[in-house]
């Protein structure tokens, strides 16, 4: 799957023969747009069986499924993620063309995949328990110490990783918990006199 904003569309590529298009419209809504290949007349005749709103559940049908890089974007790690896979991808491809090489076209795309969906697990763990930190009831402090545990969980530095552990994450919590008191008490009193 890609997606492309380009004059304020967005172009949703998803598997060959569909394409799926949005664009903002002067008035504030969306105007959606799909494309896809299909025999000449099928589109008529789906309308004409199943009325507009069935038809639409069957067109967003095709639209299900595969989207590795989906996540939320409360990490920023989306696109670096996609990039990387485009990359892993083309250099198994390329490996997969070299006569020298007994790395088949299929068996390429399956090491990718191998690859792509564990990394993907990952990143959409991250997204979302920063979701869950910035959003829920203890932000912005449950954020502030997320992100510190997952920027140092894959340090190669010892020290890095210490400062995700369980006290140095208490005691920046703690720090902010008790600067956040202070800074209530001083502006309760600051306001009575």
């Amino acid at each position: 799957m890609w997606i492309r904003w380009w004059g304020g569309e967005a172009f949703v590529g998803h598997r060959i023969g569909n394409f799926l298009n949005a664009q903002r419209m002067g008035n504030g809504s969306l105007k959606v747009r799909s494309w896809y290949l299909c025999p000449e007349g099928e589109v008529k005749e789906t309308l004409d069986k199943f009325g507009k709103k069935k038809t639409l559940e069957k067109i967003m049908e095709r639209y299900t499924g595969d989207a590795a890089s989906l996540m939320t974007p409360f990490g920023g790690e989306g696109v670096n993620k996609a990039m990387k896979d485009a990359l892993e991808l083309a250099q198994l491809i390329e490996k997969s063309q070299d006569a020298n090489d007994d790395l088949t076209l299929d068996r390429a795309v399956l090491l990718y995949e191998q690859r792509m969906f564990p990394r993907a697990a990952k990143v959409q763990a991250t997204t979302m328990l920063n979701k869950q930190n910035g959003l829920g009831p203890e932000a912005p402090l449950g954020i502030m110490t997320g992100l510190l545990k997952n920027l140092t969980s894959d340090s190669p530095s010892v020290f890095a990783r210490m400062l995700g552990t369980a006290p140095v994450v208490a005691v920046v919590y703690g720090y902010f918990w008790i600067r956040k008191q202070v800074g209530w008490a001083v502006r309760c009193y600051w306001r009575r006199n």
